[in-house]
C-alpha cells in the first residue's frame, strides 16, 4: 500500500476558536517503504499521524489537495 498527502492543514476546535496545529504537510510513502518523522516537542508529529486516522474529534481538517491511497492487490495491478 501506498500513501502520498499534499498541503495537509489540522485545526484544533477549542472553546476560543480554531487552532492552527498543522499547516501545508506534504510526503508520499511508496510500496515497501518506511517512514520516520522526527521533531521537537509540539511540532505535530502526533497530530500529523492522527490526522490521518482521524483519532481525536477536536480536529478539524481543511480540503486535501490530493490524499490518496494505493492498495497492491495479488494480481500485482493497484486500486485507489
Amino acid at each position: 500500500m501506498s500513501l502520498q498527502v499534499s498541503d495537509l492543514k489540522v485545526y484544533y476546535r477549542t472553546l476560543a476558536g480554531d487552532v492552527k496545529a498543522l499547516d501545508g504537510a506534504t510526503f508520499s510513502i511508496a510500496d515497501k517503504e518506511i517512514m520516520g518523522l522526527a521533531g521537537e516537542s509540539g511540532c505535530g508529529k502526533s497530530t500529523l499521524g492522527n490526522s490521518l486516522i482521524r483519532l481525536d474529534g477536536r480536529m478539524s481538517t481543511l480540503p486535501v489537495a490530493s490524499l490518496s491511497t494505493a492498495i497492491a492487490c495479488p494480481s500485482g495491478t493497484t486500486t485507489a
